[in-house]
């Protein structure tokens, strides 16, 4: 996924966003940062690999806005292996795309064939290539 996403590694860089800032390193460009929210969603909804997404594109010290996740992102990750685990767990990437710092990915998930879904809008804002803050807003199916 990273390769097709145009990154030669999971934004190489040994340092955190806060460290970027405060030496004034280079952060990526709009564009990485945009293939890096791609290759992102991909690992986590399509590989459902969710502790790979995380601990490459997040940074440690992940802030997480949406209550059933925990506060942080070792509970993100916990979250999202319980519902990737199962087995008929089904993610489909409806649209993709930045806004400014902040990726907003909309998706359907589905853990169980026999009970409704769920349409997801997951909005992820990055500092210097890194995600750093993560909401949530999920519809039920009616179905």
């Amino acid at each position: 996924a990273l390769a097709a996403a145009g990154l030669a590694a999971p934004l190489a860089c040994p340092l955190s966003a806060s460290a970027h800032a405060a030496d004034g390193a280079a952060c990526p460009s709009a564009t990485a940062q945009a293939a890096a929210f791609t290759a992102f969603a991909d690992e986590l909804l399509t590989r459902k690999n969710p502790r790979a997404a995380y601990e490459h594109f997040a940074e440690a010290g992940l802030v997480q806005h949406n209550p059933p996740f925990g506060a942080d992102r070792a509970s993100t990750v916990a979250q999202w292996e319980t519902m990737t685990s199962k087995p008929a767990a089904r993610f489909e990437i409806l649209a993709i795309g930045m806004e400014g710092d902040t990726g907003v990915l909309k998706f359907h998930g589905k853990l169980d064939p026999d009970r409704p879904g769920a349409e997801v809008v997951q909005r992820d804002r990055f500092a210097c290539g890194r995600i750093v803050e993560e909401w949530g807003e999920m519809r039920l199916d009616a179905r």
